[in-house]
């Protein structure tokens, strides 16, 4: 494998696993938005 070839793959998982990090993020950050949502409507 060459170096060219052996840094396009690592971009390319560098990539996916950005995109997998951002999505959970952000459903994390849904989910405690609506837990913030339903507590506020309790009350």
């Amino acid at each position: 494998m060459t170096s060219s070839g052996y840094k396009k793959g690592t971009i390319i998982l560098y990539e996916i696993y950005s995109r997998v990090v951002a999505k959970k993020a952000v459903f994390l950050f849904e989910g405690s938005f609506l837990l913030l949502e339903k507590e506020v409507e309790v009350k």
